[in-house]
């Protein structure tokens, strides 16, 4: 394909729109109120949002914006949306740190005002803040027609057909949402008000700024090799699946593993009797996997022990505490020979030579977004040795199934409107099969705003543009690489960016955990589905750096660049 082929339209106008709208109100400085942004959100026509304009309550839309806030946002009369922890204007040792369980942001609740602030850092947080915001808004108007009456049957009898709700499991999702005192956090939902947000003296500076003293402790905290003389192995992933092929705690333990989730978790006992016999193919030592997050969530001694095993390893967990709310792991390279409990798929016949590796993995938590460009930008300027930059994430897929593995080649960024051509390694090297969904190579995938920002005649177009995979990262991290090596003060715009022959390897897994068109992760999260996926990504992210260290480069060239 030559890039004369490559073409895609951007986002719907519709939703160009409503971007432009909500970010002059938030550059103004000034408080507005969510619902300004209503009528633009609603010409939108969100996918995600299927009952928009229906009376009925959409579980849906709700499990997935209350999922990515924390609760408290119910509660509040006016949000604030902060780059800097020191432009709160009280002392936060006096605030509440709160939490959404699905998105990972700096986050205090003024309890007594009734404030609430969210640390952003990047533009994609006020994209993913803010339509989340409007979606749980909408959804809290739809109830205000509810008397006291109608309020006392749902809340007393759970007469849940008076939100229009049929189903018993969507009702029973919802009363999830607001638990652990579901009858009083719905009450306080129902008692529809607007919020006031207001974003705070706003400067692009300030995301490179926040970057930048994330890295900065990030390097103090490596006291045990300096980055600019160590080869190091960059990988943007989760904090559970690198480690847990590296160090194998599972195996010691499993034991308690089962017989605990056997008394307090029947429906994973009922998979696991279907793994042993037979009738579940799921790999064993994944399903552990999956399970002892359970289980070191109900006994945290031993999750302190598993910490303890993987620090003897030489493995070293972070969090760095600065706005930017990515953890880090440095694994050293020679942990894959040392650990005693090493993946059976990563085993090498040159485990001499990987003993005595000076290589380090440097692995984060993944951003959101924008923030990876910001944070790849800084890594970049301060590595002389970087081996490999290896990305691994979740992705909505527009053809294929959940759990499908996708490996892009092109990625279109809408926020820059620029198309990104690349050597994905992984489009050659991909040493696993996978017996649970399919692997496409050479995809072309979309990096959107966000998940809120799209609509059904925006996705249509990128199918018939050819493109597959719907996702927020790859552009950002893409973009930061281009401009460190061709132009630091040249952020390009409207251009096809062509990235080959890099000094170092790069690659890219994405797995499919939805589909936008069909079923979204409102309707239901990837949960043990995620599993396979996320593990066979690690496997060949952690094979490739084998190899590498090994030196057993028998891989095919790269691609010719086209003329």
């Amino acid at each position: 394909m030559t890039d004369a082929n490559i073409s895609v339209k951007s986002s719907d106008p519709s939703i160009n729109h409503h971007l432009s709208r909500y970010y002059r109100l938030f550059k103004s400085n000034q408080p507005f109120t969510l619902s300004q942004l209503f009528d633009t959100y609603r010409q939108m026509k969100p996918t995600l949002h299927r009952l928009l304009d229906n009376e009925k309550t959409d579980v849906s839309v709700l499990n997935y914006a209350l999922s990515r806030l924390p609760l408290a946002v119910i509660k509040v009369k006016r949000i604030i949306l902060v780059q800097k922890i020191s432009d709160i204007p009280v002392d936060i040792s006096t605030l509440d740190i709160v939490s959404a369980p699905n998105r990972r942001r700096r986050t205090y609740l003024d309890r007594i005002n009734g404030i609430l602030y969210f640390v952003i850092t990047s533009d994609s947080d006020i994209d993913d803040l803010l339509n989340n915001l409007i979606a749980v808004w909408i959804e809290r108007q739809k109830l205000s027609h509810l008397d006291t009456n109608r309020l006392g049957l749902i809340l007393n009898q759970e007469k849940h057909s008076l939100l229009g709700i049929d189903d018993e499991n969507e009702w029973h999702k919802l009363k999830q949402l607001f638990l652990p005192e579901w009858k009083e956090n719905f009450n306080l939902f129902a008692q529809y008000a607007d919020v006031v947000l207001q974003l705070h003296s706003y400067s692009q500076t300030a995301y490179s700024d926040s970057s930048a003293l994330w890295w900065k402790k990030a390097c103090e905290s490596s006291l045990i090799f300096q980055f600019n003389q160590t080869p190091v192995y960059f990988i943007s992933s989760n904090l559970h699946s690198i480690v847990n092929l590296i160090a194998g705690y599972v195996d010691r333990i499993q034991d308690r593993i089962i017989a605990h989730i056997e008394k307090k978790y029947p429906d994973l006992y009922t998979h696991w009797l279907e793994i042993k016999s037979g009738a579940n193919d799921l790999r064993v030592i994944d399903f552990l996997y999956y399970i002892s997050s359970f289980y070191y969530a109900d006994f945290p001694d031993e999750a302190r022990a598993r910490d303890d095993y993987e620090a003897s390893l030489g493995i070293k967990k972070i969090d760095l505490q600065t706005p930017v709310p990515c953890r880090i792991q440095f694994i050293p390279v020679s942990s894959l020979a040392t650990s005693p409990h090493l993946d059976q798929h990563l085993k090498s016949d040159d485990s001499n030579i990987l003993a005595q590796s000076k290589a380090y993995i440097f692995n984060i938590e993944y951003p959101l977004g924008y923030t990876a460009y910001y944070l790849i930008h800084q890594i970049l300027a301060s590595l002389e040795k970087p081996q490999g930059i290896y990305i691994i994430g979740k992705a909505a897929i527009l053809t294929g199934n959940i759990g499908d593995m996708q490996l892009p080649s092109i990625v279109f960024d809408e926020r820059s409107n620029n198309i990104i051509r690349f050597d994905n390694i992984f489009n050659r090297y991909f040493p696993f099969e996978t017996f649970k969904g399919s692997i496409y190579r050479d995809e072309k995938a979309i990096t959107v705003y966000g998940t809120f920002l799209e609509n059904m005649n925006q996705l249509q177009n990128y199918i018939t543009s050819g493109f597959n995979i719907i996702e927020m990262e790859s552009a950002p991290y893409l973009l930061g690489i281009h401009t460190h090596r061709s132009s630091p003060e040249h952020f390009p715009q409207n251009e096809i960016v062509r990235m080959d022959n890099l000094p170092f390897d790069l690659g890219i897994i994405n797995y499919a955990s939805d589909n936008p068109l069909t079923l979204t992760l409102g309707d239901r999260p990837m949960l043990i589905s995620g599993v396979v996926p996320t593990y066979l990504a690690s496997l060949t992210v952690l094979k490739r750096i084998i190899d590498l260290e090994s030196e057993e480069k028998s891989f095919p060239p790269p691609p010719a660049p086209n003329p």
